[in-house]
């Protein structure tokens, strides 16, 4: 039976498909026919210092009528991948309107054209003196074509690499995390961290539309990407050398994430996708009741703390008042506290759930008082559902040997929400100023019900039964306000400004834990051995992040066409964070244990009457280092200068200066007994950065690259606070000694473009590191506690290789040597894809000192470095069908660094990740209708991690299949 909101629901989705069907169905007869009396104006635009083809320049026909007395345009359209146009106009006097970012607008006038006349223009674009550099997104032009992108990838001034929502599509990626796995160096961490060329998460930035944003994990310093939709995305560029315009915390590479910008003209889009995982369907789904709004990733409140909670102890520790009086509450107040809550702990079986999504947009430029505006607003929503069977063991001992602490079988199940909105305003003023505004809001949440049960050797007990729920929610709005200025009566300078905020949330409402352990005849009863077995912990965590920016920018005319580019800059990012938990449970008495029947579930033990004085008390078990402010202000300034030193060869050289200063301080306002922590890190540092670049040809380069950057500790790193993360069985605990990490990078590239989709690279990187940041592992009675640390030194090497080639260029070159037939039409339709990363590196890090106190350094890899990423895909595209087959293969990585005391130090855990075969098909249905079938996960690979050889956790997520709907209009 349906719940009440979801009636609405899925009859505006039959609604919507019947619509889709009615459109498909109209005659062609229906739609306009083209006139046989017009003429057509066709051709290709080219750079004009390389000879190249720019798709996707923007092209404008127009006119005037005899009662107009300014030109109107007919036809508007931006150029194809290889840089052609076509247009079918009426029998007239035109003139034609070219136009790129960064080049000199080109106007044709007296472009005559006759019935069944074809006029064929070629025309030629030239760089303005001052060009926005390779990658730099602003403007209007389709940033989501390969094409476009491969192209700035060749002009920029330092080593990138680029996905766009025209790859994205060929895929089966639903998020940015997704799809970045398919960039050359880089690799997917727990579903949602990216790790450029094997360093970790916290080595790279993460930036949307040019800005930094906060981010709504307490333990991690960048964003997850899983929480971006890709439908919310135009294009995500990686860039992997170091240039000052850039923050300073920059090893693995800055990943600047560009959301959907307006288009020319109308556009509207709708996309609705049903689909469903296998393991959901095999097994049955655990769940439990939720709160009505849980579909949008929004707890209404069904999960907060009761009214009468909040308003007799929202910000008073919950204690008995002793007997002489004091502070706290009376028993009975006590008493009624505990009544208050929601009873629930054990979650319930049901049948399997589908998964579905919608995504739509609207997109308009118009113009309003002789300016051009344009509008975009696109909101998505997907809901999934995964079962999983995982295994969850913690080991005691040695580095040579190693002995249970417990061995779980988890049963899980995971209901997923992502959503996003995006509105996106553009006022171009005149050609040389324009203003943007960018907003963002996404909204992800967690819905997880699971049960571990197994023998805790620990324990001392061959059964033990822990059930838990949790909704983790978060939130992410950001806003950027942008300009671009250009002075031409001041020698083309250019003048840059950008102002964002940013406000990232996360939510842990009354996340429920029981446990249960052997009664010694074959059942199980509420443990004894725990204190409190039956907790509640509520979390909240809000980090708001402020940022401008600004920069000039002109160029100098040396000889013979050489222009000296030069920079300056400045930044100030003002970021705070709050951190609270509470930790709240029911004490069972000695009364209770002596009467009440323990095998009861938590649901049938804590009903009212068995809250009292004696059987189940509630009592606070909130610890002093629960809540954390923290803070973070960093001022920068930055010059660079892009010097051409020969014909073909150009250097951009630069520094950037950064003063840094972070704090934190850790005090919850439920502990009064202990004095707060205070821990305080400022840094002031010069960051050089020297880039060449080599022009072999039009179509060929050879880069270089230098720089220092750093790598900061994240705020909760600084701060002794913990928390239990269940998917890993880890306490996660920070450390106040912490300190920054220094970086020197070295890289060199070559780089051939044979076409306008294709790409032949070749890379070597090099990085020594100074105090790196690893995250060690220790033993403890309960368990594992990781918490991070500085090594002494560390290295990285490696290499990448990348190829993006048409079938029919392969088959040419083999036409050349071999005797072959001449390749045919029907190749072009056929592309390959594939990226090989190879990693290597050491690092020296304290696990522990000897029997004299004398440090002991464990050499080895650097932490979630893979040996190897793997991507391979063959891909089909014609004008009704396209489709795809992708490979995604990754090495063995560093998962935790083991420590403990000595000589009884932990071996290191390694994650041995699965192998992936991904599959999408996609058929037109007339010219507003697109089916597309997706299937994941075709090998249907397990992961694992291990220490010594032994399984420490190991999971399956299974295979899922899709099956969506696009409507344009």
């Amino acid at each position: 039976m349906l719940r009440a909101w979801e009636r609405p629901l899925r009859g505006s989705l039959l609604w919507l498909v019947l619509l889709c069907g009615l459109s498909a169905a109209l005659p062609r007869a229906a739609w306009p026919q083209a006139d046989s009396t017009n003429g057509v104006i066709l051709g290709v635009v080219l750079d004009q210092e390389d000879r190249q083809p720019m798709p996707n320049a923007r092209v404008g026909i127009y006119r005037v009528l005899p009662a107009d007395s300014e030109w109107t345009m007919v036809k508007g359209a931006l150029t194809g991948p290889d840089g052609s146009f076509r247009f079918e106009v009426p029998p007239a006097t035109y003139r034609a309107i070219f136009n790129y970012q960064s080049y000199s607008v080109l106007v044709r006038d007296d472009v005559k054209v006759v019935a069944g006349g074809t006029i064929d223009l070629t025309v030629t674009l030239t760089p303005k003196p001052l060009q926005i550099k390779g990658v730099d997104v602003k403007g209007q032009e389709r940033q989501s074509s390969e094409a476009t992108s491969l192209v700035k990838q060749k002009k920029a001034e330092y080593v990138t690499d680029a996905i766009t929502s025209e790859q994205i599509s060929k895929s089966t990626d639903s998020n940015a995390a997704e799809a970045l796995q398919r960039v050359t160096g880089l690799s997917v961490v727990g579903g949602r961290y990216v790790y450029v060329r094997g360093l970790g998460e916290r080595y790279s930035s993460t930036q949307v539309n040019g800005a930094s944003v906060g981010t709504p994990e307490p333990n991690k310093k960048v964003v997850p990407l899983d929480v971006f939709p890709s439908g919310s995305l135009d294009n995500i560029v990686v860039q992997k050398t170091y240039t000052p315009d850039q923050e300073g915390e920059f090893a693995g590479g800055v990943i600047d994430l560009n959301t959907r910008d307006r288009t020319e003209g109308k556009s509207v889009s709708q996309n609705i996708t049903m689909g469903y995982s296998a393991s959901v369907l095999d097994r049955k789904f655990l769940t439990y009741k939720g709160g009505g709004l849980d579909f949008l990733g929004f707890d209404d409140g069904a999960r907060s703390y009761p009214d009468f909670f909040k308003k007799l102890a929202g910000e008073r520790r919950v204690v008995q008042r002793g007997v002489f009086g004091g502070d706290g509450f009376t028993r009975e107040e006590v008493q009624a506290l505990g009544r208050s809550f929601n009873k629930t702990y054990s979650p319930e079986r049901t049948g399997g759930k589908p998964n579905y999504s919608y995504a739509g947009s609207y997109g308009r430029g118009f113009s309003f008082l002789g300016k051009q505006v344009g509008v975009l607003a696109a909101l998505t929503l997907s809901n999934s559902f995964t079962t999983l069977d995982r295994d969850n063991n913690a080991y005691s001992g040695t580095s040579a040997r190693l002995t249970p602490l417990y061995l779980y079988k988890v049963a899980e199940s995971k209901a997923n929400v992502l959503g996003g909105a995006i509105t996106n305003l553009s006022l171009r003023l005149s050609e040389s100023h324009s203003i943007q505004f960018r907003g963002l809001y996404t909204r992800s949440a967690e819905d997880n019900a699971r049960v571990m049960q197994g023998p805790n050797f620990n324990f001392g007990t061959d059964l033990v039964r822990i059930s838990s729920l949790d909704y983790i929610q978060r939130g992410l709005f950001l806003g950027v306000l942008s300009g671009t200025h250009g002075f031409h009566a001041l020698g083309d300078l250019q003048a840059d400004w950008r102002a964002s905020y940013s406000e990232a949330a996360r939510g842990e409402p009354d996340r429920r834990e029981s446990i249960y352990e052997s009664d010694g005849r074959g059942g199980v009863q509420l443990s004894g051995r725990a204190s409190i077995p039956l907790t509640r912990t509520f979390g909240d965590m809000n980090e708001y992040d402020r940022a401008a920016a600004g920069s000039l920018a002109r160029s100098v005319h040396l000889w013979e066409g050489r222009d000296l580019k030069l920079k300056i800059g400045g930044a100030y990012r003002s970021k705070n964070r709050l951190s609270s938990f509470r930790r709240l449970g029911f004490r069972l008495g000695s009364q209770g244990r002596s009467q009440l029947d323990l095998s009861l579930p938590p649901e049938s033990l804590i009903v009212d009457e068995n809250i009292k004085p004696g059987f189940f008390e509630l009592q606070e078990e909130t610890r002093e280092n629960d809540t954390y402010r923290a803070s973070q202000q960093i001022r920068a300034g930055y010059g660079m200068a892009t010097i051409p030193v020969l014909a073909k060869l150009e250097i951009l050289a630069g520094a950037r200066v950064e003063d840094s200063r972070q704090f934190v301080e850790a005090k919850s306002p439920f502990v009064t007994t202990v004095a707060p922590v205070d821990v305080a890190l400022k840094d002031e540092d010069l960051l050089p950065a020297l880039n060449a670049t080599y022009r072999l040809s039009d179509r060929m380069n050879a880069r270089g690259g230098y720089s220092v950057t750093v790598s900061r500790p994240e705020l909760r790193e600084m701060s002794p606070f913990d928390i239990y993360d269940y998917e890993t069985g880890y306490s996660e605990i920070g450390n106040p000694e912490i300190k920054s990490t220094r970086i020197q990078n070295y890289d060199a590239r070559w780089e051939f473009f044979p076409g306008t989709r294709e790409l032949l690279a070749v890379s070597g990187f090099r990085k020594v590191l100074f105090q790196p940041i690893e995250n060690v592992v220790e033993g403890s009675s309960g368990g594992y506690i990781l918490s991070p640390r500085n090594g002494r030194d560390g290295r990285l090497r490696g290499v990448e290789i990348e190829t993006r080639v048409g079938v029919r260029s392969i088959w040419d070159a083999l036409d050349r040597v071999l005797p072959i037939p001449a390749s045919s039409s029907t190749l072009d339709h056929w592309a390959l894809n594939f990226n090989y990363c190879r990693v290597g590196s050491s690092v020296r890090v304290r696990t522990t000192t000897d029997a004299a106190g004398i440090p002991v350094f464990r050499k080895g890899p650097l932490q979630g470095q893979s040996t190897y990423a793997l991507n391979a895909g063959i891909y089909y595209g014609a004008s009704a069908i396209q489709g795809s087959i992708m490979l995604s293969r990754f090495g063995q990585r560093l998962a935790q660094v083991g420590a403990g005391a000595y000589p009884s130090s932990l071996p290191d855990i390694y994650e041995h990740p699965p192998t992936t075969l991904d599959m999408t098909m996609t058929k037109g249905l007339g010219s507003m209708l697109t089916l597309r079938l997706t299937a994941e996960n075709l090998l249907n690979d397990a992961t694992e991690f291990r220490q010594l050889g032994l399984v420490v956790r190991r999971f399956n997520i299974g295979r899922s299949y899709s099956l969506s709907l696009n409507i344009k209009g």
